[in-house]
């Protein structure tokens, strides 16, 4: 058959319809903070979040029921709904559309409505006058350079308590608290508690006055500009109290506690805690114990947790003062030292602790816990989301954590899947450190968002897990660059899975240079 006149075909080309090329599905919300992060539980709070979101309304999750989030017609804005039996305490909340969820943020319900900043209170000669302490308050640095203002009274001999809670509830914001007097001479200052980059101030005055708490920040992560930061996400709640300051629990010694003074001359055998202080430069606290040969201790010191300034090092010397083992900084336990120590005969041995920075004082209080290893497992997955497009397929990497002597193979698998979607069963020996999972969508899956679980059982055992995600982890996905050491709410359970209905993803949005 001969060929038609290329005329003719392109006549016959222009009659054909084009064929509409699909719409680009919208980008997942990135939410970074609520403002005020703080509601008050029977009660309705706008908010407003701060983020992308590339269509409004998204859909809301959150991990309660009894709190409701409404979107406005406005982009970003929120009635946030309260029910008056909600726990009161910090919360999450996850922004989803078709695309994807958001990394989950805070919300703080509080059963008492706290005081909100009110601008401007940028200088001393404008600072927002507290009526009454005690007193929380709730604010954001929102524009570079900012400094917000408090003006209180306080009497003679009375000691203020000021806790800035920024970092700990995923604000991008490092803060400081300065304190000055009437005549605007600093008088307090804190930049980091000792535990989290979060300040917390204590002060006790020698005269009655009237007193301006300042409140300011610097980036986090760090970046090369040396100025006070702000954006829409820098917010946080300011507590202040008078009296005691407040002091941080630590962790039960699962044996008698012995304070420095009351040590016992013989030696005791684990498990046990002592309490000490390393008073001067390149002081030492010895503790001494007994063991038997084989016996799997673990010996733990709890001082950056406790908000001390103590960069503690933990020591094991036998009798003869031979060095055994050492530590300075646990794998999961930030500044604090944690080591695994297994005797290699029965006899007398001794703990010690020291600074590294070699520096002392009153302040510089510990507390060392020696105790018998306890087998135990945690499975950590890298990411808070996992998107699928159908007839395609994604991973979940998990990290497997064996401490104290764990030991075993482990089976993985995905529950709580939507209809057509599978993931196999993965076997992990005992030398692994990590596996991954395969989930499949076929090219006809609906879509779907939801929260599934990875579970672990061991191969051989009764040993049951659910694998959590980690908001508090510096070097896995959790939302922001180099992550939160501390958080209110450190982990989630499960992993949010998206199952995208056809069509192609947004295209990501070009960084600045």
């Amino acid at each position: 058959m001969p060929r038609p006149p290329l005329r003719r075909l392109a006549v016959l080309l222009a009659l054909v319809p084009p064929i509409a090329a699909a719409e680009p599905r919208p980008a997942a919300p990135s939410l970074e903070a609520f403002f005020p992060p703080v509601v008050v539980a029977g009660a309705t709070t706008a908010v407003t979040a701060a983020g992308k979101f590339a269509d409004w309304p998204p859909t809301v999750w959150t991990d309660a029921a009894g709190i409701v989030l409404r979107p406005e017609k406005e982009s970003g804005k929120f009635r946030v709904e309260i029910a008056a039996d909600t726990a009161p305490g910090p919360h999450l909340v996850r922004l989803i559309n078709s695309s994807g969820a958001s990394v989950p943020r805070f919300l703080l319900v509080t059963k008492e409505a706290p005081l909100a900043e009110s601008e401007p209170n940028d200088d001393p000669a404008r600072a927002q006058p507290v009526p009454a302490l005690p007193a929380v308050i709730t604010g954001r640095l929102g524009k570079t350079g900012d400094v917000d203002c408090y003006a209180f009274d306080l009497a003679a001999g009375q000691t203020l308590n000021a806790i800035l809670d920024a970092q700990v509830i995923a604000s991008p914001a490092d803060g400081a608290l300065r304190l000055i007097d009437a005549r605007g001479v600093e008088v307090a200052f804190n930049h980091d508690n000792g535990r989290n980059l979060d300040p917390f101030l204590t002060f006790t005055t020698a005269a009655a006055g009237r007193f301006t708490l300042q409140v300011f920040g610097f980036a986090h992560p760090a970046n090369a500009e040396v100025r006070l930061h702000g954006s829409d996400a820098a917010v946080y709640r300011l507590t202040l109290t008078t009296g005691a300051p407040p002091t941080l629990a630590p962790s039960p010694a699962e044996g008698p506690l012995f304070h420095f003074a009351e040590y016992p001359k013989g030696a005791p055998r684990p498990p046990f805690a002592a309490e000490g202080v390393i008073s001067r430069s390149g002081e030492e606290s010895l503790h001494a114990f007994t063991a038997t040969k084989g016996d799997t201790l673990v010996l733990a010191v709890q001082a950056a947790a406790l908000g001390s300034p103590l960069d503690a090092w933990v020591v094991v010397r036998d009798s003869a003062g031979k060095e055994l083992t050492r530590n300075d900084d646990g794998a999961n336990t930030g500044a604090d030292p944690l080591l695994e120590w297994k005797a290699p005969a029965d006899g007398t041995y001794t703990a010690v602790v020291g600074n590294l920075l070699r520096r002392g004082g009153t302040d510089h209080f510990f507390r060392l816990v020696v105790r018998h290893a306890h087998p135990r497992f945690e499975a950590v997955i890298n990411a808070a989301g996992c998107v699928i497009e159908p007839g395609k397929s994604a991973e979940i990497k998990v990290a497997l954590r064996r401490l104290e002597g764990f030991k075993g193979a482990l089976v993985a698998s995905v529950e709580g899947l939507p209809d057509c979607v599978s993931a196999s069963e993965v076997t992990a020996d005992e030398k692994q450190k990590e596996l991954t999972l395969t989930v499949k969508a076929p090219s006809d899956a609906a879509p779907f968002n939801g929260l599934v679980e990875v579970r672990l059982r061991e191969a051989d055992g009764a040993g049951r897990w659910t694998a959590a995600h980690e908001l508090v982890s510096t070097t896995l996905n959790n939302g922001v660059p180099q992550g939160y050491r501390d958080l209110l709410i450190r982990s989630t359970p499960g992993v949010w899975l998206t199952v995208t209905p056809p069509g192609p993803a947004a295209a990501p949005a070009k960084r600045k240079k």
